[in-house]
């Protein structure tokens, strides 16, 4: 599994629109969370959306996911799809106790 990184920007529906759109968000963010996809979800301090991190076998997958969401497939969210891995150091720091 590969941690993808999802910044997501969210411009809100209509009003009229707002209680519909939402409410369905948050069945599909909470199913994909329930089946182990989405592992974390954050607001972001910026006001202008979240962050979704999810646990996918390639950045393909991750993004599928994504486009199930109801902001997405309706235009109100954009994203970037950001593949995440452990810090370069580490393998260092293994390499280099290995030889000592």
């Amino acid at each position: 599994m590969t941690k993808i990184l999802a910044m997501c920007a969210v411009e809100p529906p209509p009003p009229e629109r707002m209680r519909e759109i939402m409410l369905e968000e948050v069945q599909v963010v909470t199913q994909q969370y329930i089946e182990g996809k989405l592992e974390q979800f954050w607001r972001r301090e910026d006001g202008k959306g979240g962050v979704l991190l999810y646990a996918a076998s390639s950045p393909a997958e991750a993004e599928a996911w994504v486009r199930e969401l109801p902001l997405t497939r309706e235009g109100f969210l954009t994203y970037e799809l950001i593949p995440m891995g452990p810090p370069t150091q580490l393998e260092f720091l293994i390499e280099a106790s290995r030889k000592d």
